[in-house]
């Protein structure tokens, strides 16, 4: 019901105020680009975000040629230039047409590995086209 949180659950704070979580949200495993991290981004990522987004990021997801407004590729210079809490943000609250995953991904843990392996897909783009 609308102005409930589940029990054990905490509401989130920034609920479209991206600026607000701009301002307040530190990625706390930022640039840990370790094994366990980046696995666990990987497999939240493949698993909530690469049906529309794609495995490399490229927007080219499975679902995304059904889809009315194609989502973003995660190398555009639009989304690199993304802070790390406005991508956690997206991720936790939704942007435009994208839902939010809070439901999916309740733990805060789960989906700052999710930043930090997009800003690996970004290093590895990147990195192959020389931008």
């Amino acid at each position: 019901p609308e102005h409930t949180v589940p029990v054990g659950a905490e509401a989130y704070p920034y609920h479209l105020n991206p600026e607000a979580a701009e301002k307040a949200l530190k990625n706390p495993v930022a640039n840990q680009l370790s094994p366990q991290v980046l696995d666990l981004g990987r497999t939240k990522y493949e698993t909530y975000c690469a049906v529309c987004h794609g495995y490399t990021g490229k927007g080219d997801g499975p679902v995304a040629p059904k889809m009315m407004l194609k989502p973003p590729p995660l190398d555009s210079d639009k989304v690199v230039a993304f802070s790390d809490a406005r991508i956690f943000h997206i991720i936790t609250d939704g942007q435009g047409v994208m839902a939010s995953y809070v439901y999916q991904l309740p733990a805060p843990a789960d989906r700052w590995a999710i930043v930090n392996y997009v800003r690996s897909l970004q290093k590895l783009s990147r990195g192959s086209s020389g931008k």
